[in-house]
């Protein structure tokens, strides 16, 4: 299931990259996911994915827990813009 034009745009005028926006609808979508079950979902490539994923934590859009493997989960967008 793709994301609505409209989403996406407002998304990338809060400044995240295709990538970013891939990975965290992937996250809203499916909840809590690995590095690897996010790069499969999300089609953002592995050697990609921890890059996009430290972007995202660094920008307030998503967190991690201290799991093995790591396990990141999305914030609320409120939450995110807040940051």
């Amino acid at each position: 299931m793709s994301i609505s034009n409209q989403v996406r745009k407002s998304l990338e005028k809060v400044g995240l990259t295709s990538y970013e926006i891939k990975t965290f609808t992937s996250l809203i979508r499916n909840g809590e996911l690995s590095a690897s079950e996010l790069s499969e979902k999300s089609t953002v490539p592995y050697s990609k994915i921890y890059e996009v994923l430290g972007v995202l934590e660094e920008k307030g859009w998503i967190s991690s827990d201290e799991s093995r493997p790591t396990k990141y989960f999305a914030k609320s967008p409120n939450s995110a813009l807040q940051t």
